[in-house]
């Protein structure tokens, strides 16, 4: 899905304009527009469960979900905007406006919010903003990783013979995929993002990459997590319509793949 519809249909869901921790407005579309996952997080300063749960999602926002394309959207069960906003100020991300009140009672009804804290995770990359689970507070409980929100796969640990998986029948191990990751060198002392990588067998697995890491280390990464590759090419696209990403030279930032996804063929 391209940028502009990405942006065009959390606008439709959320309104036109959010609002940052300190208040400043931005633009849904701007805010939302290279986001791989949103989560609608239904909270309110009155209700105990969610306070305690608040710090736990901000801590995960901040040292992972964030980095790995993820934007969070309060929407606010509070009874007036000073308590709003005041919750709102511990939060690392983004709110409906409390004015806004019925986007924040359609949003309720639309997804079922029957008690809070309750925190829906949408797939941003699909039309129709597909839900990934309506219970993300128990994931963010479970899972360190986050991996149900992003569609990672976990290989596991093991020394294990090739199995044939997907359409074409090539032979994969299991481990290959944490193996290359091992080898993506990063910089933590600059900008880094987070690439979905589809993988013909139906995979997806969300790696770092320096925000000015060359669409070459990408490659690099696809090709040592496939290994064989029955001598067919590596075909990287993205976008929508799906295009193919020619100039391999540029970094990841210019090619418009940073906290994007990237489908893998092989031809």
């Amino acid at each position: 899905m391209s940028v502009t519809h990405i942006g065009e249909q959390f606008e439709a869901l959320v309104g036109p304009n959010l609002v940052g921790p300190s208040g400043e407005q931005v633009r849904t579309k701007v805010a939302l527009s290279n986001k791989t996952v949103v989560g609608l997080y239904f909270s309110a300063s009155w209700c105990p469960p969610c306070r305690a749960f608040t710090p736990v999602l901000s801590e995960k926002y901040r040292t992972s979900y964030r980095a790995k394309g993820m934007e969070v959207i309060f929407v606010s069960s509070d009874r007036d905007e000073r308590s709003m906003k005041e919750y709102h100020s511990h939060m690392p991300w983004l709110a409906v406006p409390f004015e806004a009140f019925h986007i924040r009672q359609e949003l309720g009804g639309k997804f079922g919010v029957r008690g809070i804290p309750m925190l829906v995770v949408l797939d941003a990359q699909k039309p129709g903003m597909t839900v990934i689970t309506s219970d993300g507070r128990q994931d963010v409980m479970t899972d360190q990783n986050g991996s149900r929100f992003f569609g990672v796969t976990v290989a596991p640990k093991f020394p294990g013979v090739a199995q044939t998986t997907g359409a074409s029948g090539l032979a994969t191990d299991a481990t290959h995929v944490d193996v290359a990751a091992s080898l993506v060198p990063i910089d933590r002392t600059k900008p880094v993002t987070s690439i979905q990588i589809r993988f013909p067998d139906g995979k997806r697995v969300n790696q770092e990459f320096n925000s000015s890491a060359k669409c070459t280390e990408v490659l690099s990464f696809v090709s040592k997590s496939l290994g064989s590759t029955g001598g067919k090419r590596i075909k990287l696209t993205a976008g929508f319509p799906p295009a193919e990403i020619e100039d391999l030279a540029v970094t990841v930032t210019s090619a418009g793949i940073a906290n994007a996804a990237v489908t893998v063929q092989l031809v």
